[in-house]
């Protein structure tokens, strides 16, 4: 009865100082699904302000990037990153993929294709041009072992077929990591898993 008395705030800056004093090096996120544009993530930039002010060991904030070709796509995502970013906290896309609803032989339509290759390359960009975005992280690599239709009625959501064969989403997001050279994009250096002993 005492801990649902218990300020949720309070609970949550706890949760975090525990896991601080199992791990002082592990860099502690936020994460959470339909978090990628500004108007879905409120609540978190209250509760990210609220933590940092009570002194919890809050280092980042994550956008999961589970994407539907059924609705359009929030291009206030690097906004958002943005956002977080001014609160001195990393930023990190890390659970991407982007399903669709297939048709009745099981296959994605050629404008489908093209049109995952561009979100999946708009939430890397997103990432890319912030310089606190720390790991852009796809949720597992073929169609084979994806999570998605056993949850949702669409597939093709990793960025290689079930065969392994890489689909544009990949060439995509390849070529853009190959553009993010020194100098090219506002990168931080690499090794950004653990806080500094």
């Amino acid at each position: 009865m005492a801990f649902a008395r218990t300020n949720r705030h309070e609970v949550r800056g706890h949760t975090f100082r525990w896991a601080h004093e199992a791990d002082p090096r592990a860099v502690l996120f936020l994460n959470d699904c339909n978090a990628e544009g500004i108007n879905e993530t409120d609540a978190y930039d209250d509760l990210a302000t609220q933590l940092l002010a009570d002194g919890a060991p809050l280092h980042g904030f994550g956008a999961q990037g589970h994407l539907s070709l059924q609705y359009g796509f929030d291009e206030s995502i690097q906004a958002n990153f943005e956002r977080f970013a001014a609160l001195g906290l990393k930023v990190a896309v890390t659970e991407a993929d982007v399903r669709m609803p297939l048709g009745e032989d099981g296959q994605p339509t050629a404008e489908q294709i093209a049109l995952q290759a561009e979100r999946y390359d708009k939430m890397l960009e997103a990432c890319l041009n912030v310089a606190a975005c720390t790991s852009y992280t796809v949720w597992g690599f073929d169609d084979g072992r994806s999570w998605v239709p056993d949850v949702f009625p669409e597939g093709y959501a990793t960025i290689m077929t079930e065969d392994y064969v890489r689909k544009p989403a990949y060439y995509a997001l390849l070529e853009s990591l190959t553009e993010a050279t020194p100098g090219k994009s506002p990168r931080t250096p690499p090794g950004l898993n653990r806080l500094k002993s």
